[in-house]
């Protein structure tokens, strides 16, 4: 799930998009694009406010088993997507809908 939340109502904006991943599977759990003018959340130094958040968001139990991760900005997600984490570079690996069910397709599609 990816939440968009506007930290800053100035014009010009910075994005920023961070994951919770399960480490053994490289799996994104829970995803957020951080929005604002280099304040607390979407500043290139606010790593560990936007690690905050979600784990928070997430729960206790939840969150202890995850790894944190930002994604590029150069990133680009083509929906539908599962976002997926390989030596900490966060990817989009595209999904194919076969009936009622989504299967992830392909390699993922990383930024870098």
């Amino acid at each position: 799930m990816i939440d968009e939340t506007a930290s800053s109502e100035a014009v010009e904006t910075r994005q920023q998009l961070s994951v919770l991943y399960d480490p053994e599977t490289g799996r994104a759990v829970r995803g957020h694009t951080f929005v604002g003018i280099d304040d607390e959340l979407s500043a290139p130094d606010g790593r560990e406010a936007r690690e905050r958040v979600l784990r928070e968001e997430i729960g206790v139990r939840e969150a202890k088993r995850l790894r944190f991760a930002d994604a590029s900005s150069r990133l680009r997600i083509e929906a539908p997507a599962e976002l997926v984490v390989t030596n900490e570079a966060v990817a989009a690996r595209p999904l194919k809908f076969t009936g009622r069910r989504a299967d992830a397709v392909g390699r993922p599609r990383s930024a870098d």
